[in-house]
């Protein structure tokens, strides 16, 4: 079972998105996030406007997407839970 891939979308004036970056590369480290792509809106500001994204740090994993802080474990039960899922619905 793969891990889920990580979009985070951040900002240079949000003071909750680096520890949010931070906590996302701890779970890619440990595998429990296949990759993770962070985006910069101040420096691509349509790719928010793209996805309709109103409020940073935003996270999309694998198909759930969050806007707002997530505290580290927060961000890793949701991996757990989403392997879970994976498993669960796999044939045989």
């Amino acid at each position: 079972m793969s891990a889920p891939d990580a979009l985070l979308l951040i900002s240079t004036q949000c003071p909750y998105c680096p520890a949010m970056l931070s906590a996302l590369a701890d779970l890619v480290k440990r595998g429990a996030i296949g990759r993770l792509e962070a985006v910069n809106l101040n420096v691509h500001p349509e790719v928010g406007q793209t996805l309709g994204v109103r409020t940073v740090p935003w996270l999309r994993l694998g198909r759930i997407e969050l806007a707002g802080m997530r505290s580290r474990r927060a961000a890793g039960s949701l991996c757990r839970q989403r392997h879970a899922a994976r498993a669960a619905a796999a044939p045989g």
